[in-house]
């Protein structure tokens, strides 16, 4: 059949297959036993008619991504460009190609360690964690994923130093 979308392939494992809203879903189970599948069936849909939405296994970490590149030109955001360059890159070293479901806290806290070992403040992290969040929330939104893994900030030291006193900003104010 010309329609289909590669070769067929003998597996041990059940489908389901159910309609949420006006899509159809496709998804293959770890379960090799029909009543086990048709549990797992029943769930999904139960999740569904109660608004949960439903994780498709198959978004990833680039379709994400993607996401947030869309909202950040259909805002107007300035930082676009610094996005594009700094931020993404580092993210996409380590979670491109990843499946957005296996993507976890424990590997966002490697992510953190990583980039504190490389010589970044914690705010350019910080920065980057913010796109990353920004990224699962817009997923969440769009109903990409169901679940997004707990991204904690780290503190920043960055605190300004060296304020001129009045005196000293009269004196400097006199020569310019």
């Amino acid at each position: 059949d010309s329609e289909t979308k590669g070769t067929p392939r003998k597996t041990q494992n059940w489908y389901i297959e159910f309609v949420p809203g006006n899509r159809t879903i496709r998804e293959a189970t770890d379960y090799t036993k029909r009543a086990d599948a048709a549990e797992f069936l029943k769930k999904r849909v139960s999740d569904a008619l109660d608004g949960k939405v439903v994780l498709a296994k198959n978004v990833t970490y680039d379709d994400l991504r993607a996401l947030i590149i869309t909202d950040y030109t259909n805002n107007g955001q300035k930082s676009l460009g610094d996005l594009k360059s700094t931020r993404l890159p580092r993210l996409d070293a380590v979670f491109s190609g990843s499946k957005a479901i296996d993507i976890t806290t424990a590997s966002v806290e490697r992510y953190k360690t990583l980039r504190l070992k490389d010589g970044s403040a914690p705010a350019t992290v910080n920065r980057e964690l913010a796109a990353f969040k920004r990224m699962f929330r817009l997923g969440l939104r769009q109903g990409m994923v169901s679940t997004m893994p707990y991204i904690s900030m780290l503190a920043e030291h960055n605190v300004r130093k060296g304020f001129f006193e009045l005196d000293q900003f009269q004196a400097i104010l006199k020569h310019l």
